[in-house]
């Protein structure tokens, strides 16, 4: 029964890890693409537009938000069960 007790809180810490997983493997992702792309041998040599550099800051910070909002909600609920604001969602 103990082990039931903190099973919740087992369950955010595990969505946390993987959502910084997560994370890492999107930035490692990332990395790796912007290095091809500036070690390709034909370029593309018209200049991006402006927008066309908004759209993919745009993309790029919702990628990152798919990964940060569950770590920061299983730090929200970490927080709360344990400060005794919200009771064990299994019991």
């Amino acid at each position: 029964m103990k082990v039931l007790s903190y099973f919740d809180l087992l369950i955010a810490i595990g969505i946390m890890v993987l959502s910084l997983y997560c994370l890492k493997k999107y930035n490692d992702k990332q990395k790796k693409w912007e290095d091809f792309k500036a070690n390709a041998q034909y370029h593309n040599y018209s200049a991006p537009s402006p927008y066309t550099e908004y759209r993919r800051w745009k993309r790029n910070n919702k990628n990152i938000t798919f990964f940060i909002t569950p770590f920061m909600a299983a730090i929200v609920y970490i927080v709360l069960r344990l400060n005794g604001t919200i009771g064990n969602i299994f019991l």
